[in-house]
């Protein structure tokens, strides 16, 4: 992707800052990291600041040995799914080992030049590579002791940036008094931009907008159909949408809404546009976070919920960890994970109260406000600068 002549020019030495958003994996994409990259550089260039993402297909071919590489790792991305872990495990460490190498070749990285990264040997090779330069290494989940021992010992200046209160509470046992900056996912501008304007009465009852799995973890789609089935076969105008299943949910849903006829009622989508998300949103009663317990949920920032927030819909939510770190009861409807009919507990509860859905809507509301991508890159900028 090509730079954005937008610098800021510090006065003591009229030099342009350059923040490269280093990306070892797949740029644009779909996934929530490729949405927060996008939105973090964006918030970068608002703020005047000369910025560019360098991810594997951005880099430059020169010469026999960078062709080789980034072949060899267009080979390597086709094992990152492989159905053993240690050969995905394997070609993701000499992807980035490989893509380390060429990012440290290319850039030409001036003393005031900023990193942002989110992989640790990235991180520690670039500390080697370019000592004067301030790295700023965001921790997306929740860390092995092995790699909490690498995270250590990383120079000092390096800004420390968990997403989630889970990853920020172990970082911290494991720190003491270093200065860590809880950096969480942001929100497209977008979602905030919709309220007000919108007459339409919702289509559907109930939506859920995300994957059927998150890096291989299942997040309890299956369940929910389930739990919803009877309903959907009593209330025939009932409706439910589940968007951005990927191929292999929608083919699996899909087998248990034709088993039960429920074609006309339930909505399967496998992929949808970032950009018509926010209104899809609205076409929706309320909205699903049901994801369940366990390491990898707890370590997630829920992008997804902060979304649902600022689209100003009532929040169905499952009471799990990651859920209890971002949201109180006063904002939105937990259900236990146990509890069969919690989901339509729930939604009834939002029916049959309107006014307290209304002052919850807007406390969820006023707590997506505080969570845009503007907000993340300043609250970094701002310890670094």
């Amino acid at each position: 992707m090509d730079s954005f002549p937008l610098g800021i020019l510090r006065e003591e030495d009229c030099v342009v800052m350059t923040i490269y958003f280093l990306s070892m994996t797949k740029f644009p994409t779909r996934k929530a990291y490729g949405v927060t990259l996008k939105g973090t550089f964006e918030a970068a260039l608002a703020e005047g600041f000369h910025a560019m993402i360098l991810a594997p297909d951005d880099l430059k071919v020169n010469g026999l040995k960078s062709r080789t590489s980034l072949m060899v790792m267009k080979i390597l991305r086709k094992f990152y799914n492989f159905q053993s872990c240690s050969i995905a495990k394997l070609a993701f460490l000499l992807h980035g080992r490989l893509y380390s190498n060429l990012v440290c070749a290319q850039v030409k990285a001036n003393a005031n030049d900023i990193f942002w990264v989110r992989d640790l040997m990235l991180a520690k090779i670039l500390t080697q590579q370019f000592p004067k330069n301030k790295i700023i290494f965001e921790i997306h989940q929740l860390q092995p002791k092995k790699k909490l021992k690498q995270i250590m010992k990383l120079p000092e200046d390096v800004c420390i940036c968990p997403i989630s209160q889970s990853i920020l509470r172990q970082l911290s046992n494991c720190f003491g008094s270093r200065t860590l900056t809880l950096l969480p996912m942001g929100v497209a501008d977008k979602f905030f931009t919709i309220g007000e304007s919108d007459s339409n009465p919702p289509f559907y009852d109930i939506g859920y907008f995300g994957g059927y799995t998150s890096s291989g973890n299942h997040q309890g789609i299956d369940s929910v159909l389930t739990q919803l089935i009877q309903h959907l076969l009593t209330n025939p105008q009932f409706r439910v949408h589940f968007a951005g299943l990927g191929t292999d949910g929608v083919r699996t849903l899909r087998r248990i809404v034709e088993t039960f006829d429920l074609q006309a009622q339930v909505h399967l989508t496998e992929h949808i546009d970032h950009d018509l998300v926010p209104a899809a949103m609205r076409e929706c009663k309320t909205l699903l976070l049901p994801y369940p317990e366990g390491v990898y949920f707890e370590s997630r920032f829920p992008i997804k919920a902060l979304e649902y927030a600022a689209s100003q819909r009532p929040i169905l939510c499952s009471r799990t960890i990651s859920h209890l770190n971002l949201f109180i009861d006063d904002e939105v409807w937990f259900y236990d994970l146990g509890n069969t009919s919690g989901i339509l507990e729930c939604y009834e509860k939002v029916s049959l109260d309107k006014e307290l859905a209304e002052v919850k809507i807007m406390k969820a509301y006023e707590l997506s406000l505080t969570y845009t991508f503007r907000q993340r890159f300043i609250r970094v900028m701002s310890l670094i600068s």
